[in-house]
């Protein structure tokens, strides 16, 4: 099927040589900013590719169907159009069939187009009503809406690959705007560093790529909003921007860590967040004040080695023991007792606060428990600019440092009810399944303000 009625600008056929290449097999991620000709890319390649392979299969999927429905099907319908006219004219509506029931597009060479809601349900938290799909390609439209599980659940039902005269790689293609997630795990943070994972290509497309708009009167609207937020994703692409209410960490303050000057303390602590199942590293901050000078890093989860770091860690610093604390979940808890430390509950019952001196007590705020009360308190402390990290550190475990921090959310912000933040499993899905071994690590070090403070009182 020739391409040349689709009239495509040059950030979108950098992108149709990855996915009209039969012998290319991977996923692509089109995008990063408003008006960067995502829609019309996707419903090109589609409908292009869907006329070219008879009874092939494939998938456009969207958070909640009734945005689809909206914006991407009349961009679909006008693409076959485009497409079929020249060859059919009046008659082109003649060459598919739309099923608005069942939600698919249907073609006189047999091929099929799915419409799928990837909406995270409930009722389906293992995305089983897509696994009675046999596919050859997948769009996933607004892609930073839909979670992890749903597109590894799509990548599955990758299968059907030949045909009557075609064969062809699996490839699935998503179209996004800039937001933290697994889209910024795999696809924006190597792009950056210009390290890309094997089979995962980034092409970003802003609205100066895109001829077909005015860009500076368009540039002049965004920027009219005053929006530094709005700006920076959406005019910019930059990915590193993301307008969540719910954020614990002002992302400008989470930068400031690695230059701020706070105020010097003589007192020193060790914070370490242990390794659990499924997990591969142990790590370990050493602190003075506020200052999270030195970070240590164990890759295996052996009981002894991490008691060995921690106790040379204590010697070397002159750190009694009451300034550590383990997290005691898992391995964790051998730690805590074989070592003689502190340990740390997560889900433990908040901490009354007391005042700097010990003299009163402060009104303790609704958490649900200690670990929302460490974050939030992580929070104000860097927000203020009340915390440094001096620690030294490779390039790419200071990114994983920084998105650990920024996706510390408040959960449930719009319900009554105790504070909360997102659950680890959540935040994960938010680092494609990346666990935040450095944000709990620094998290813990609120423990040590918090704390019960005792007042030894002399008699007159």
């Amino acid at each position: 099927m020739s391409q040349t009625n689709l009239k495509l600008f040059k950030k979108q056929l950098q992108a149709c040589k990855y996915l009209f290449d039969p012998n290319w097999q991977g996923e692509l991620c089109f995008g990063g900013a408003a008006r960067g000709g995502k829609s019309f890319l996707g419903c090109s390649w589609i409908v292009s590719q869907a006329m070219a392979f008879p009874e092939s299969n494939w998938l456009i999927g969207f958070e909640e169907l009734k945005h689809l429905r909206r914006t991407t099907l009349p961009d679909l319908i006008k693409i076959i159009q485009i497409i079929t006219e020249p060859m059919n004219g009046r008659n082109w509506k003649n060459t598919f069939h739309l099923n608005l029931q069942d939600l698919i597009i249907q073609f006189i060479n047999g091929s099929k187009i799915f419409l799928a809601e990837l909406a995270n349900l409930p009722s389906d938290p293992n995305f089983d009503r897509l696994g009675s799909y046999s596919l050859t390609g997948v769009w996933i439209d607004e892609a930073q809406r839909v979670s992890i599980k749903a597109k590894s659940t799509l990548a599955a039902r990758l299968s059907l690959t030949q045909g009557k005269g075609w064969e062809t790689s699996p490839k699935a293609l998503y179209t996004c705007n800039p937001t933290r997630g697994w889209i910024y795990e795999d696809f924006w943070k190597p792009y950056k560093s210009q390290n890309p994972k094997e089979g995962k290509v980034f092409i970003q497309s802003l609205y100066t790529d895109n001829p077909a708009i005015d860009h500076a009167k368009y540039k002049k609207q965004i920027l009219a909003s005053g929006d530094k937020t709005q700006i920076e994703r959406l005019l910019y692409g930059n990915f590193d921007y993301d307008s969540d209410d719910s954020k614990l960490f002002n992302y400008d303050k989470i930068l400031d860590l690695f230059s701020n000057f706070i105020e010097k303390s003589n007192e020193k602590f060790i914070t370490c967040d242990v390794a659990r199942m499924g997990r591969d590293k142990t790590v370990i901050y050493t602190w003075q004040g506020w200052n999270a000078f030195e970070r240590f890093e164990i890759k295996t989860s052996a009981l002894t080695e991490i008691v060995n770091e921690i106790e040379k860690l204590r010697q070397k610093h002159l750190i009694s023991k009451s300034n550590v604390i383990v997290d005691e979940g898992g391995v964790g808890g051998g730690v805590v007792d074989f070592g003689g430390y502190k340990g740390f509950i997560s889900n433990a019952s908040p901490i009354q606060e007391n005042s700097k001196l010990g003299l009163e007590k402060k009104p303790i705020k609704n958490y649900n428990h200690l670990k929302t009360q460490c974050y939030f308190y992580l929070a104000d402390m860097v927000n203020n600019s009340k915390m440094s990290i001096t620690a030294q550190m490779d390039a790419e475990t200071r990114e994983n440092l920084i998105a650990e921090l920024d996706t510390v959310k408040q959960h449930n912000i719009d319900k009554d009810g105790k504070l909360q933040v997102l659950p680890k499993d959540k935040q994960k899905e938010l680092l494609a399944g990346r666990s935040p071994d450095d944000g709990d690590a620094l998290m813990m070090r609120s423990y040590f303000d918090l704390k019960p403070t005792f007042k030894i009182t002399i008699p007159n």
